[in-house]
């Protein structure tokens, strides 16, 4: 309704009465009755006054189903539990349909696709009692005779198969079906996706037809702008999203800015030796004057991940890579002489990411914890122990105002026999990434001529 000092429009007044209506017969009150609106104006009529009395009626419950026709005897279970969820529940105006549709979603979870079902309804008003009588008419079991992709240019058939769920030889699944829909979507490379059944000389046998409309696979892209410490830079790029028609995608991109430059190629495979495992490697070069250094970085990087449950995600990897510093301070030198050296790590991350969108959220948090160990053994010269982890946290405050928490820890702990660490694997803080209110890296630690000399923990 229309609330206290809203200009008065008639006929939104009768269009909300009208909604209340729908409203308590969609909760199970199918006698309400309204009457009204009845108006009192002022004398001036400057103000209005509405009247509305709802009448309810009782409420209607369905207090029992009954199974008509010929239900297959391995859905029976699967009715039965339908029965006892639903005996006792209020009837609404949906009530009909959604048991149309469970009833059906339960033969065809037993491989009756062509199933008739109807649901009809007896009730007695006087006092709210309504009865289903569900009529089933089942139809032979259908079996997969084979499938056929049809719509796909560049994508492998195969690879098309490998995410269906259902196979040559199977009983029609409708859940599966769902899946390998789900599954097919999350490829990434398809803006469309059609499953359907063909008839074929044997009644009891279809073939399921996968239909799919491929996206654009290839993709420039050009990202200049401007930063508070590297000032103007320009990101050019290239992706493939689908290799070779495997649903592979690699990507490179050049990075050119007034305090660094960069280079990097990434191969993904989301479904690394045939799992549901993600695969990136990647292989870079990277320059950039830090305030108090000049670093370069030449290697790569192997990491695997898994989303173990919604938002739940674990990645494990190793990183190789050369790094020579140049232009440091002296005092800082002084307490590690290694300037340039191999460095060698394997980390394990585990995150936990609720954010209803990872751009602009408004709810929702995103927690990360990371363990890395570098060490001589696994081809490097600096051994050390590196802990870290975070967590953002988006609380909606108001109507159009979000909360955002941000809360970052670090600890790095030298091998043996070693009592610091190089420069550039220290923690820096400060800058456009982790506090703003501080320039690039003068949130900690300085040496005697006042350069950031990094930290141990953060």
């Amino acid at each position: 309704f229309q609330s206290p000092q809203r200009p008065f429009v008639r006929t939104e007044m009768d269009s909300a009465v009208e909604s209340t209506r729908d409203y308590s017969r969609g909760q199970g009150y199918f006698d309400a009755a309204l009457e009204g609106p009845h108006y009192d104006f002022t004398e001036d009529r400057s103000r209005v006054d509405v009247r509305v009395r709802v009448n309810e009626g009782v409420p209607y419950r369905v207090l029992g189903m009954e199974i008509q026709g010929n239900p297959p005897a391995e859905t029976v279970k699967d009715l039965e539990s339908l029965r006892h969820s639903t005996v006792g529940q209020s009837y609404t105006s949906r009530t009909q349909l959604v048991t149309r549709a469970r009833v059906s979603e339960i033969l065809g979870q037993r491989g009756f696709p062509d199933a008739e079902v109807g649901v009809a309804v007896r009730s007695e008003s006087s006092r709210g009692a309504v009865t289903l009588v569900v009529d089933i008419a089942a139809g032979p079991p259908i079996t997969i005779a084979g499938i056929e992709v049809r719509g796909n240019q560049r994508t492998q058939p195969e690879f098309i198969r490998e995410r269906l769920r259902l196979k040559p030889g199977d009983r029609y699944d409708r859940a599966l079906e769902k899946a390998s829909f789900d599954a097919l979507y999350r490829a990434g490379v398809f803006s469309k996706v059609e499953i359907g059944l063909e008839q074929t000389d044997a009644q009891d046998r279809r073939m399921l037809v996968v239909t799919v409309e491929e996206m654009p696979s290839q993709e420039v892209f050009f990202e200049p702008g401007y930063g508070s410490y590297e000032q103007l830079r320009l990101v050019v790029g290239y992706r493939l999203k689908n290799l070779l028609g495997t649903g592979r995608s690699w990507s490179s991109e050049v990075l050119g800015a007034v305090k660094a430059q960069g280079a990097s190629s990434t191969l993904t495979d989301p479904w690394f030796l045939g799992s549901d495992v993600r695969a990136d490697l990647t292989g870079f070069l990277r320059r950039r004057e830090e305030p108090s250094f000049t670093r370069r970085d030449a290697g790569g990087t192997f990491f695997l991940s898994k989303e173990l449950d919604r938002g739940l995600t674990v990645s494990s990897g190793l990183t190789f890579r050369r790094t020579d510093l140049s232009d440091s301070a002296a005092v800082i030198e002084e307490e590690d002489l290694r300037d340039n050296y191999n460095f060698a790590s394997i980390k394990a991350q585990i995150t936990y990411d609720t954010r209803n969108d990872i751009f602009f959220p408004t709810t929702g948090q995103r927690t990360f914890g990371a363990a890395e160990r570098a060490d001589t053994l696994l081809g490097g010269d600096v051994t050390l122990l590196r802990l870290t982890g975070g967590i953002r946290w988006f609380l909606p405050v108001a109507r159009t105002t979000v909360l955002g928490l941000r809360y970052r820890t670090g600890l790095i702990i030298p091998g043996e026999d070693e009592f610091t660490v190089p420069l550039a694997e220290r923690f820096f803080n400060g800058g456009e990434n982790t506090v703003r209110s501080f320039k690039e890296s003068e949130l900690g630690p300085r040496d005697s001529n006042g350069d950031p000399a990094g930290g141990l923990a953060y």
